[in-house]
């Protein structure tokens, strides 16, 4: 190599190790000297998200008019980032503002703090925390008074971190009407968060229905929330909005329910009640406490439901305000009457004699009894070991199953119950399966189980059969044999317990009397039974009911139709059911609820009905009443029940006779429905919101006649004389 080539080698050497030198002293730099200032670089660079959320749909009746619709409100919002950052973690800020808005300061704390783990939680016993991003400010009150939300912001020093400002908030305007139909709004747990019906979509700082159409149509209505994507700092504070998408509003919901049939169907129960708990006491020194009751009202055609009403009632704007748990339990717990269980969808009661419905069909399906038949109603009847009476022991005589439906006879039925049961032990004998038709027939008429409204909860009811029997005593020997033997019950109770220790498997001869007049274990809701009446009343025909009608859009669009769906058919001979109407429509005219529609305009509008009493241990009588009108030509199915209010023609009869007058408009009453048929077509939506109510349906029926007598008051008991 010549002394030219070997001074290039060299040359070359030493830019080779000069770049590797400056490379590894820079990645020094970057890395120690520079390291802190790069790392704030990254740190500003971080992102978070702050959710606006949408304005919720609105809830609106048959003819559009707003149930459930949003307000303005002033609200009062902490954001536990900016409390973080001051020197005592915001907890000064929080006593001063705790103080203006008159709530404990740990309380407040507590609800703008971010939650624990669920395992903390638990331990710490924590149930309310703050489960959204520290970005998100956290509304701690609404409804404040001008003053608080000036002060607030007049002295921003004083309140760093805190808010107020109006917001729009969920408002009913009817308060407590059908707020068992609505429900109301909570906030979203942290377990429920990605989870079965908040899977997606759901923000952890979101409020959910709770109950009713807010729950079951919560997607429809909740609409898309904004989201304002913000760069942070690693201090928290919010350095730059890098993206924003503005909310999307939520759906219309349109409800089959009327307003007007609501309001007769509440006042109605409300009357009736009162009523029923003004009641001298009876023959054995009780009062009736009268303490819950129901009413439907369904649309016999296609089982839409008009009405459904539950007392007691509550407000659901009460869940928007600040409460303490002993207000809570004073206002929604069991000393206000458990006012949150709609007693029309998730109490289950024994129905007395409005079962028969089903009784009958079950007795000449399976040939235990025939149409043209008669039979004999001796005031009372031996059962097995006991004697089963009518009401107040009276007889009939030998009368038509026609006449039997309309006075009610229970020994005609303690016969057909014997004749049934006697066939289903021979098939036993003989190793094969008993019939049991009267069970079969019950859940043919959609007892026993859930109709399928469009509502989040709703009680399946009792049909009790010989399987159920059986592993209802595997489940419960145990506890039977120890309450046999506990000192503190009572001798009756720890006699029925040996009872039931012993034997409880055994479906008796007495289960199956008491079953077919709707004793015993036999349980229904008054919806339930809305629904089998219904299904009489359109000729078998059983609905799925349902209570909204559609959804529509922020854009006036309809996005939805909800049809009822048909559940099934009741399984009687449409001669049978034909025969069943014909004598249901002698009831209130020379029936057991003659007394009750006394002086009633028939001439105008002909219903038929079937009252019933069911007796309750240690308890006054369940009140019911179903009927359906008009006979001609069914529209609507009214049932209403109260519990502890005694008999069915005294206390239930006339409150659905009121509800049918509010309806029609009859007895110098308002009606909801003059002409007598609820709106087919669909309110108009404009994409402003504006709202443009269905055309009137046509007059199918007079709304008023000269021969209509006035009701008396309920207080006036001489409607019974």
């Amino acid at each position: 190599m010549s002394d030219r080539s070997r001074l290039r080698l060299a040359v070359l050497q030493v830019l080779v190790l000069s770049l590797v030198g400056t490379l590894f002293g820079r990645l020094w730099y970057l890395q120690v000297l520079a390291g802190d200032q790069y790392e704030r670089i990254a740190a500003d660079n971080g992102r978070g998200t702050i959710v606006e959320p949408a304005t919720r749909g609105r809830i609106l009746d048959d003819m559009g008019r707003p149930l459930v619709t949003n307000r303005t409100s002033l609200v009062v919002s902490v954001s536990y980032a900016e409390l973080s950052r001051q020197k005592d973690k915001g907890k000064a800020t929080l006593a001063r503002l705790a103080k203006l808005i008159k709530v404990d300061a740990k309380t407040l704390y507590n609800e703008v703090a971010p939650c624990p783990p669920a395992k903390e939680r638990r331990a710490k016993k924590i149930t309310v925390c703050n489960n959204g991003s520290p970005l998100q400010p956290v509304p701690v009150a609404r409804d404040v008074d001008q003053q608080i939300a000036f002060q607030i912001m007049e002295h921003r020093d004083d309140y760093p971190g805190v808010d107020a400002k109006a917001v729009a908030v969920r408002a009913y305007p009817k308060r407590s009407l059908a707020a068992h139909v609505f429900g109301y709004l909570g906030r979203i747990q942290p377990d429920e968060v990605g989870k079965g019906a908040y899977k997606t979509g759901y923000d952890a700082s979101d409020l959910v229905g709770r109950g009713g159409i807010e729950e079951q149509y919560d997607r429809e209505l909740k609409g898309v929330s904004g989201i304002q994507t913000v760069s942070v700092n690693r201090l928290g504070r919010v350095t730059g909005v890098v993206e924003t998408r503005e909310p999307t509003p939520g759906n219309d919901v349109v409800l089959s329910l009327d307003t007007g049939v609501q309001e007769a169907a509440e006042k109605a129960l409300d009357d009736w009640m009162r009523y029923a708990r003004a009641k001298p006491p009876d023959t054995h020194g009780r009062t009736s406490p009268a303490p819950s009751g129901a009413a439907v009202v369904v649309d016999v055609t296609n089982g839409r439901i008009v009405a459904l009403a539950s007392n007691p009632t509550f407000d659901p704007e009460r869940f928007g305000a600040r409460m303490t748990q002993a207000e809570y339990e004073r206002t929604f717990g069991k000393a206000a009457g458990d006012p949150l269980v709609s007693r029309a969808v998730q109490g289950t009661f024994a129905p007395g004699s409005t079962f028969k419905l089903v009784s009958t069909v079950a007795a000449v399906e399976s040939g235990i009894a025939s149409l043209g038949g008669s039979f004999n109603c001796p005031g009372s009847l031996k059962v097995g070991n006991s004697s089963k009476s009518n009401f107040e022991g009276r007889g009939e005589g030998r009368i038509s199953l026609f006449t039997t439906l309309v006075k009610s006879c229970d020994t005609v039925y303690y016969q057909f119950a014997i004749n049934e049961w006697r066939n289903d032990e021979a098939l036993i004998d003989a190793r094969r399966p008993p019939r049991e038709t009267l069970q079969a027939t019950a859940r043919g008429c959609g007892f026993g189980k859930r109709s399928g409204i469009d509502l989040p909860v709703e009680r399946s009811g009792v049909i009790m059969d010989r399987e159920t029997r059986q592993k209802q005593w595997d489940e419960n020997k145990e506890q039977y044999c120890k309450d046999a033997q506990n000192p503190s019950y009572s001798d009756f109770v720890r006699a029925i317990s040996r009872e039931n220790c012993a034997e409880g498997y055994k479906y008796r001869l007495g289960d199956e009397a008491n079953h077919y007049v709707g004793q015993g274990e036999v349980l229904v809701t008054p919806l339930q039974m809305a629904m089998a009446y219904s299904a009489l009343a359109n000729g078998g025909t059983l609905y799925s009911p349902r209570i909204a009608k559609a959804v529509i859009g922020p854009d006036g669009k309809v996005v939805k139709q909800i049809t009822p769906a048909v559940a099934g058919h009741v399984p009687g001979s449409a001669r049978t059911l034909d025969y069943i109407r014909n004598a249901l429509a002698s009831v209130p005219t020379d029936g057991t609820a003659r007394g009750a529609f006394a002086g009633f305009p028939f001439g105008v509008l002909h219903t038929a009905g079937k009252t019933g009493t069911a007796e309750v241990f240690q308890k006054q009588n369940t009140s019911w009443y179903a009927s359906f009108g008009p006979v001609g030509s069914p529209r609507y199915a009214v049932v209403v029940m109260i519990e502890q209010a005694g008999q069915g023609g005294q206390v239930a009869a006339p409150a659905v006779r009121q509800i049918w007058d509010g309806i029609y408009g009859l007895e110098g009453r308002k009606g909801a429905f003059p002409g007598g048929v609820a709106p087919a077509a669909l309110p108009r939506v404009a994409p402003d919101g504006t709202i443009t109510a269905p055309p009137h349906a046509p007059v199918a029926h007079p709304a008023t006649s000269p021969s209509a007598v006035a009701l008396p008051e309920p207080s006036r008991r001489r409607l019974f004389g």
